[in-house]
């Protein structure tokens, strides 16, 4: 327990989660494939429970961020790109809102694997809390996009996809403005990535939304192409 809610960043980070990232991933995604096509699972009983596993999940890492005020305006908020869909998805479906969650399905999907093919952990040990959280966070995120995806499926429209994103894009600017964070890596790109974004990509907040809205928008109109040929009367 010591290890897992930990206060103080580690000196010598283990990047536990790049050693087993590949195979993560393809657990992830042997689970997700099983929890939406086995036929002797009951869909509803299994998005409950998704939905409930990502709730909790969410809960104790931000009670942690609360409780150690580690970087607590600077990293706590929810204002990373696959926090506002996971709170989304959430808050949408006890809501029963199923119609909104959409949006923050195919963001999370976008978002989940973005963040398992370019991971950027907090500097803490494995099995620390953030590093509990970024791994099975995502992997929920990644499950219950595809579960809304199949089960609560409706096409976006662009302009929804570009406002919404230019809306979260701002409130991200404002408070990495105020509390000189990073958040949605807004103003510092991840470190995999920084070399090449600081050399060729001009204005690079503004080119981030616009990678995201387009990236987005190509996702919306190739899960409506699988739609239309699974149910011609989409």
């Amino acid at each position: 327990m010591n290890i897992f809610f930990n206060f103080y960043p580690t000196e010598h980070f283990d990047h536990f989660f790049l050693s087993i990232k590949l195979p993560f991933l393809c657990f992830g995604i042997m689970l997700t494939l099983f929890l939406l096509y086995y036929p002797k699972l009951n869909r509803r009983k299994v998005e409950n429970t998704t939905i409930a596993l990502q709730t909790i999940l969410i809960v104790i890492l931000n009670i942690w961020y609360i409780a150690s005020h580690y970087r607590w305006l600077t990293e706590s908020l929810p204002l990373y790109h696959c926090r506002i869909f996971m709170w989304g998805l959430v808050i949408c479906h006890y809501l029963k809102f199923h119609k909104g969650k959409m949006f923050f399905a195919i963001g999370g999907l976008v978002g989940s694997i973005i963040a398992f093919t370019i991971p950027e952990t907090d500097p803490f040990n494995f099995p620390h809390i953030t590093i509990i959280s970024f791994m099975f966070g995502h992997l929920l995120l990644f499950i219950n996009s595809m579960l809304t995806i199949k089960f609560h499926y409706r096409k976006l429209k662009i302009r929804e996809i570009a406002i919404n994103l230019s809306i979260i894009a701002i409130i991200m600017y404002v408070a990495n403005y105020f509390f000189h964070g990073n958040y949605g890596f807004m103003r510092v790109p991840p470190k995999i990535l920084a070399p090449l974004i600081d050399k060729y990509v001009p204005l690079y907040p503004v080119s981030l939304t616009l990678a995201l809205i387009l990236t987005l928008c190509l996702i919306n109109e190739i899960l409506y192409r699988i739609k239309k040929i699974q149910n011609p009367s989409l």
